[in-house]
């Protein structure tokens, strides 16, 4: 008997499992958001202009003074210059006034503003980013802040993975929600951008174990067929506190304010962490079986089911059966890349990871360069992965993995590069393009983790799982400096991801398809896997499913969003 049999006598989808969905993983998902889309809210730059006092004895308006005092901006979507002034003499000014000379500023040398910036606050609240003017000649800085971030993301899936790996689920997700709140708490209190982007890279490191750890342990106590059902509930954790976060903002409207009520719930972890479970599965492999049989016994107790006798004396015997994993215990990353299709699988999988991280975090970032109501426009980017939901679960079961991703990398680069078309005054067309372009890579986004998982043996499903993470997480260092081009033309951070996700969508065509087919498990198995395919095999065309067969193997159903 193996561990997938235990848990079924037991109960692998009961009132345990249910409550891991709500209190585990949902809140988990929500968490994340909060989060994440603080990164966002916490630097974000309002319009501004050069900040030049009118003396007292003037009745200008403000907008009557910035027209004599400021050079009109060189774009279509700004009124005035946001970094340069006219060099005007306020003393100069005075007496040409009170003789009756008529004021004229056009004629001035322009220069750099001297006496710092005003900010336009009518829809955006003071930020960190205003605070400490983070604008023209230091505008890289809220970007340099959001690389910094996501390094740190990078750096955390390696750490937390071996300290998941090698001390469970339960210390990795405890240590990464501790690490978060501390270095967010503090990064309210920032004055510099050093210690604010050095906060704030640990709280990057954080974001993938404290939302996805919770969401695999959870998975390693439900059943195959309900796996799906955790995707769902993570992510609509996910989408419906995407929808909320920008309505906070709106109403707190104050930076430090924000991040505290954003990070204060990862407190909770102090008080309720006993009462997460350490995955069975994984005490299991670590020679914990005591342990383990403590927590499966509350899994039945708590399910309602009786606890089977003998099931040690079970497990036992499946461990010492061996088999070919234990033939491979000797694999290591490299094997990913040691023979031809496996290392072209991996190649186009890092690729395929690394253009769908950037481009769809460039959405993200780039919603506030949409010419419309930031808060909306964050409100409808979240609302639209509803239906980016949708089209996954009806499509895959029917087009396969493969096909949904050469569809929707397509519509992803074809919306791009129809932005290049749409007029600067154009927002709603902008706004509309760019929410399609969501859709499009939300559903990119979510097929890749369960499509990864099937294209990889079982002996390096891990490893290669672990490589993609990290080649995605490296993608997202390119997403802030994409995001930059906005201040040139805002339609730029688009047109460049449109042309990324058509590259990404030819590439998609050489990898192979795993509807229908039975699971790799060894070295050999994964390098056969697909050779019988075409570029244009398709399973809704095929009217006889196809399994490829491999010799001494037991048939193995499809992973369900590992």
């Amino acid at each position: 008997m193996d561990f997938n049999q235990t848990l079924k006598q037991v109960g692998d989808f009961g009132i345990y499992q249910k409550l891991l969905c709500v209190f585990l993983i949902f809140s988990s998902a929500a968490l994340c958001a909060l989060v994440y889309f603080t990164q966002f809210f916490i630097i974000m730059v309002p319009k501004h202009w050069c900040y030049i006092e009118q003396p007292f004895n003037l009745n200008f308006t403000e907008e009557e003074w910035k027209n004599l005092t400021l050079p009109k901006g060189l774009s279509s979507k700004l009124d005035y210059d946001q970094c340069k002034q006219y060099n005007i003499n306020i003393t100069e000014i005075q007496q040409n006034i009170s003789l009756g000379y008529p004021l004229v500023l056009e004629d001035l040398e322009i220069v750099y503003c001297q006496n710092g910036w005003k900010y336009d606050f009518s829809s955006l609240y003071p930020t960190l980013a205003t605070e400490l003017n983070w604008v023209c000649e230091n505008d890289r800085l809220p970007y340099w802040a959001q690389t910094l971030f996501y390094m740190g993301t990078s750096v955390g899936s390696i750490v937390f993975g071996f300290i998941s790996d090698r001390f469970g689920r339960k210390p990795s997700i405890i240590a990464s929600y501790v690490i978060a709140f501390l270095a967010g708490i503090s990064s309210s209190f920032s004055t510099s951008f050093g210690v604010f982007a050095g906060l704030r890279f640990f709280v990057g490191a954080c974001i993938i174990p404290l939302s996805e750890d919770p969401y695999i342990l959870g998975l390693e106590y439900i059943g195959v067929e309900k796996r799906t059902l955790v995707i769902v509930c993570w992510t609509t954790g996910y989408i419906i506190f995407s929808v909320i976060y920008p309505w906070i903002a709106y109403v707190v409207r104050d930076w430090q304010l924000l991040n505290i009520i954003t990070i204060s719930p990862l407190f909770l972890i102090i008080p309720l962490g006993k009462w997460i479970p350490e995955s069975a599965s994984w005490l299991m492999t670590r020679g914990r079986k005591k342990e383990a049989l403590l927590i499966l016994k509350t899994v039945a107790r708590v399910n309602g089911n009786q606890f089977p006798d003998g099931i040690l004396t079970d497990l036992e015997a499946k461990k010492d059966d061996g088999g070919a994993d234990m033939n491979e215990a000797h694999l290591t990353a490299l094997d990913l890349f040691r023979t031809p299709h496996l290392r072209r699988h991996s190649l186009i999988m890092a690729l395929v990871w690394f253009v769908t991280y950037c481009c769809y975090h460039t959405n993200t970032q780039n919603t506030s360069n949409l010419g419309t109501d930031i808060y909306q426009s964050f409100t409808y980017g979240a609302l639209v992965e509803i239906p980016a939901m949708l089209l996954l679960f009806f499509g895959i079961d029917w087009l396969g993995r493969r096909w949904p991703m050469v569809i929707t990398t397509s519509a992803a680069g074809i919306c791009g590069l129809l932005i290049m078309c749409v007029p600067e005054g154009s927002s709603q067309v902008f706004l509309g393009l760019a929410l399609i372009m969501r859709v499009t890579l939300t559903t990119e986004y979510t097929i890749i983790i369960q499509y990864a998982a099937e294209i990889y043996p079982t002996v390096l499903r891990g490893r290669g799982l672990a490589f993609l993470r990290v080649m995605g997480t490296f993608g997202l260092y390119l997403s802030p400096t994409i995001v930059y081009l906005a201040l040139e033309k805002p339609s730029l951070p688009l047109v460049v991801s449109g042309m990324m996700m058509v590259v990404v969508a030819l590439l998609t065509l050489f990898l192979p398809e795993t509807l229908n087919q039975n699971l790799p498990h060894t070295l050999e198995e994964g390098e056969q896997f697909g050779k019988d395919q075409r570029v244009w095999d398709c399973p809704c065309l095929t009217h006889k499913k196809h399994k490829q067969e491999y010799p001494h193997q037991e048939v193995e159903e499809p992973l369900q969003y590992l």
